[in-house]
């Protein structure tokens, strides 16, 4: 899928002039998912780091290499727009936090990780879903809407392994 629109024709110049329009709410929810793969990336570059199981850092890298994909579209819609933050959530920073005490009192408890990981995935999921409904309702951004489309269904793909690892190590 070519991820390198151009942006002027999928970017109404009247996006600013109503705040609680369609397309800028379609934006934020943009802006959101973005903020969120930062997130992710630090987490799985967390689990890479401190994972002695080959499988889970072998996946944590397949996964992180996603994020970046994933992260590197969005940044490319949303720079055309406005200026990105590149600093990710609190909510991400606390859940990060979380998962590395978790790890540490687990021993690196496989399944604790798969939880945490299983976690992240899902929220991102639900987003992903309400980015949909934000795309499709600004009509105006069909290509973002079938970028968030393509990347939810990976996003979902990922959850599916995860959640088929939590099974087995749980």
């Amino acid at each position: 899928m070519d991820t390198n629109l151009n942006q002027s024709k999928d970017m109404p110049e009247s996006i600013t002039d109503d705040a609680t329009s369609p397309e800028n709410d379609a934006v934020r929810k943009l802006e959101r998912l973005h903020r969120l793969h930062i997130d992710s990336i630090k987490g799985y570059e967390t689990i890479i780091k401190d994972t002695e199981d080959e499988r889970l850092r072998t996946l944590s890298r397949e996964i992180k290499r996603m994020h970046e994909r994933h992260h590197d579209t969005l940044h490319g819609l949303l720079s055309s727009y406005k200026d990105v933050d590149e600093s990710g959530t609190v909510a991400g920073s606390v859940h990060r936090a979380w998962v590395d005490l978790k790890s540490k009192l687990a021993e690196r408890d496989i399944a604790v990780i798969l939880e945490s990981m299983r976690f992240g995935e899902r929220y991102l999921d639900e987003r992903y879903e309400e980015a949909l409904n934000g795309t499709a309702a600004a009509g105006t951004r069909e290509g973002w809407h079938n970028i968030v489309a393509q990347q939810h269904e990976e996003v979902q793909a990922i959850l599916a392994t995860i959640e088929e690892l939590y099974e087995q190590n749980s």
